[in-house]
């Protein structure tokens, strides 16, 4: 069986790209190559998709009820939140931490602590994520050197696979680094898994 980073079934993590990804689906394969393939052959949405609610700065009572009420598979940490909050939350946790700019990979495991995967995203002042900045990748790779780490942070498909290769993440995060005005794009979204997968 495929597990994810927390030794649980893959079942219990949204997709991601990563090197553990052999999956038939829509957004990993070209029109293509799978237009031709009987349908049962090919990942639905919703059997790949997973729900992830990304929170920021809420007490583990209100993410944990609101995961409840609407079935969050995945809890994603974004704000300031103590590490300790990783344990109080009832679904598996990324933790996003907030990488500055000159910071040593030393300092960053420094604030790692157990119970949640590590998401390695840049600090922008004002913004919890979403920037489009992109961090030290020299640095995130030594963090990744000892932890199972989540790389995010103004990755494009043509940045992807210069990242995956400096870094070697786990898994990479994107957001509007596959958006055109503002709408995500699926030829962008292919671009960006074919140039990720690659790369690996």
């Amino acid at each position: 069986m495929i597990r994810d980073a927390f030794s649980r079934p893959l079942r219990n993590l949204r997709l991601s790209v990563t090197d553990r990804c052999n999956l038939r689906c829509a957004y990993c394969m070209p029109e293509e190559e799978y237009a031709w393939l009987p349908r049962a052959d090919i990942l639905t949405f919703e059997e790949i998709a997973r729900l992830v609610g990304v929170f920021a700065d809420q007490d583990a009572d209100t993410i944990n009820a609101i995961a409840r009420e609407v079935g969050l598979d995945l809890v994603q940490l974004s704000g300031s939140e103590p590490w300790e909050v990783c344990g109080l939350i009832e679904r598996p946790v990324l933790k996003c931490l907030k990488v500055r700019q000159g910071q040593t990979a030393a300092e960053v495991l420094a604030q790692v602590h157990g119970g949640a995967l590590l998401l390695l995203d840049p600090y922008v002042e004002g913004a919890y994520g979403g920037a489009g900045v992109t961090l030290d990748w020299a640095v995130a790779a030594q963090v990744a050197a000892k932890q199972a780490v989540m790389l995010a942070g103004g990755l494009r498909p043509d940045n992807v696979a210069r990242a995956v290769a400096v870094v070697r993440p786990w898994a990479v995060d994107v957001s509007s680094g596959v958006e055109s005005d503002g709408v995500k794009d699926v030829a962008k979204i292919r671009a960006f898994i074919k140039a990720a997968k690659e790369a690996i």
